[in-house]
């Protein structure tokens, strides 16, 4: 029930800048929200020296999302 919920939320804030936390990741993915679906979110990496490349994160594997 929480997932749809999350899922829901998410979806409202597309072009939100995002600090993404995961359960596979020592450091959290920053970028922007590109799309939402109801197992992956998309998120384009920003700052200075990434690779602008997206990110596609399992939603099952989200510890935590900060929006900035």
């Amino acid at each position: 029930m929480f997932e749809n919920l999350f899922v829901d939320e998410l979806s409202t804030r597309l072009g939100s800048s995002v600090i993404v936390g995961t359960e596979d990741q020592f450091d959290p993915v920053t970028g922007v929200l590109a799309s939402v679906s109801t197992d992956v979110i998309v998120v384009v990496p920003s700052g200075y020296g990434t690779d602008n490349s997206p990110i596609s994160i399992s939603v099952d594997f989200i510890n935590s999302v900060t929006f900035i």
